[in-house]
């Protein structure tokens, strides 16, 4: 299998969803993890989707939904004057989680150029699922 499938997976929260869609918290990046990398970037948690089992598994956890956003969106965004190379990805599988992987963002980028990322990769999503309720 290759280390990356084509499409990963963004659990939302009720904040990160707003008029029935996904707003710019959905992919802005949690500051505190810089303390914990040695980059200084920061992360987007995210569940690689390996395979058709991916979904229901980040449903089970995430009440707001998903996103799905393909890599060569990722890529895409990523080449945009405005992004310029600030995001890479990793697979970071976690005890209870073995698709886990981040969205990471560079550091030394501002709040508001984080915020218009986050903006962007809402755009690049394929696929977003809202759970009512």
């Amino acid at each position: 299998m290759d280390e990356y499938p084509e499409f990963c997976l963004r659990g939302l929260t009720k904040n990160d969803i707003s008029n029935n869609a996904p707003n710019s918290n959905a992919f802005y990046p949690d500051e505190r993890t810089t303390a914990n990398r040695s980059d200084g970037g920061m992360e987007k948690s995210i569940n690689w989707e390996d395979d058709e089992t991916v979904a229901n598994f980040t449903l089970h956890f995430f009440p707001g939904g998903f996103a799905r956003i393909a890599r060569s969106a990722i890529h895409l965004a990523n080449s945009l004057p405005g992004v310029n190379n600030s995001l890479s990805y990793e697979r970071k599988p976690e005890e209870n989680n073995p698709y886990h992987g981040n969205i990471m963002y560079r550091k030394g980028l501002t709040r508001p150029q984080m915020r218009a990322i986050s903006h962007t990769l809402i755009l690049c999503c394929t696929d977003v699922i809202i759970k009512e309720g």
